[in-house]
This record gives C-alpha cells, structure tokens and sequence, in this order.
C-alpha cells in the first residue's frame, strides 16, 4: 500500500510559506475511513512519516496528541539593517542592536549583553540585575556586587 498522506512544505525565497497536501492515486490506496489529507509544518526531522500515521484516527490524536517542534525563521523587511536605519525605518527599541541573519532577506533585532525583554516593543530590552542573583555574578565575599547598564562591579573593602 503506498502512503497516503504527502506532508511537503517548500521554503520559497519570499516572506510567504506554502505548504502543500496532496495524496497518491487520489486517495484510492487509503482506507475507507481515511479519505482526508492533513500537514503541518514542524521543524526539520522532527516527524519521521509510518504506517501508523495512516491507521490513527483524529480522536486517538485528540487523546495523545502528538507534539512536535515548530521552527520559525523569520526577518523584517526585506533589506538589511545598514537599509533600515537609513531609511529611519528600524523597528529596534532601546538598548538594542539591528543584525543581518545570514542567508536571510531583512534584519531582526536582539538585547545587548546584560540586558533582556522584547527588543521590538517600547520600552525595550531592560538592564539585568546581575546582583539581585548569585549565580550571575561572580563576586566573592566580602566584596559587594554593584549593578550597572548591562552588567555589575564587584567592589572590594577599602583596606
């Protein structure tokens, strides 16, 4: 019996995702019960295709769900960040930076180091209180940990 169900999802150079179901001999080799075609987009060789995913029923799904990875690569725009921010079009917020993803039209944004949040929506990414956790600081006593934008200061006694 050939599989009945084609899951084909194509990664086209353009921010659009086609995603095509199709079946072999039009749906003639499937059983009775089975007359329909489903896909999904997961990420690379999360799904491997068997004989099971053609005798399971959408209710046995329902009752174990099957769960897989979803990848999304994704940019803004379709120039780079050097176009962005001449154009005074980037989206960055603050303390952020605008990076090129290689092999990828558009830009996206990330934090700057010691800092976290979403660096697309004001007010942007936030300082990280090193401090306020042990284990991202490595000050030792009886030094103090300090704070700063983006980081911390161990500061020893005087004397």
């Amino acid at each position: 019996m050939a599989p009945a169900m084609v899951l084909a999802a194509a990664r086209p150079p353009s921010p659009n995702i086609t995603t095509e179901v199709f079946s072999y001999s039009n749906h003639t080799d499937v059983k009775r019960f089975n007359p329909c075609s489903s896909a999904a987009v997961v990420a690379n060789d999360a799904f491997m295709f068997s004989v099971a995913n053609i005798s399971t029923t959408a209710e046995e799904y329902v009752v174990s769900p099957l769960q897989l990875p979803l990848v999304l690569n994704w940019t803004i725009g379709g120039g780079n960040c050097h176009a962005a921010k001449t154009e005074q079009t980037c989206l960055c917020k603050e303390n952020s930076e605008c990076y090129d993803p290689p092999w990828e039209d558009g830009y996206r944004c990330r934090c700057w180091t010691g800092y976290e949040g979403n660096p697309y929506i004001a007010p942007g990414c936030q300082d990280i209180d090193e401090c306020s956790v042990a284990e991202l600081n490595e000050c030792k006593e009886p030094a103090t940990c300090e704070n700063t934008n983006g980081g911390y200061k161990c500061k020893c006694p005087q004397g």
